[in-house]
């Protein structure tokens, strides 16, 4: 069983709706003019669908990387300020050893 073939919860708790499954035949019709084997559409279709259900796990934030990640470097990683000084600083510096 897939992520995608359970009900997600919510961060309030409450149960989602589980991801809809692919059904590959009311696909089918459009890869017609490909001339691909029947193994070779539902490959397609299922690569497809794959990608499109990774990127709505992402706008959602339901991506196991976007809920592992904070976790490991929530309180490490710098700030954008302070991200945006040390690359000033650097150019700042180049800018001084490049006019010697």
């Amino acid at each position: 069983m897939s992520q995608h073939d359970r009900a997600v919860k919510s961060e309030s708790g409450a149960r989602a709706s589980p991801a809809p499954k692919l059904e590959v035949e009311d696909y089918r019709d459009h890869l017609v003019e490909f001339e691909f084997t029947a193994k070779e559409e539902r490959e397609l279709l299922e690569t497809l669908w794959g990608i499109m259900q990774t990127m709505v796990d992402i706008g959602f934030g339901l991506d196991a990387v976007q809920q592992v990640i904070p976790a490991f470097v929530g309180s490490v990683s710098p700030s954008t300020e302070e991200i945006t000084q040390a690359f000033n600083d650097n150019v700042s510096h180049d800018q001084k050893g490049a006019k010697l």
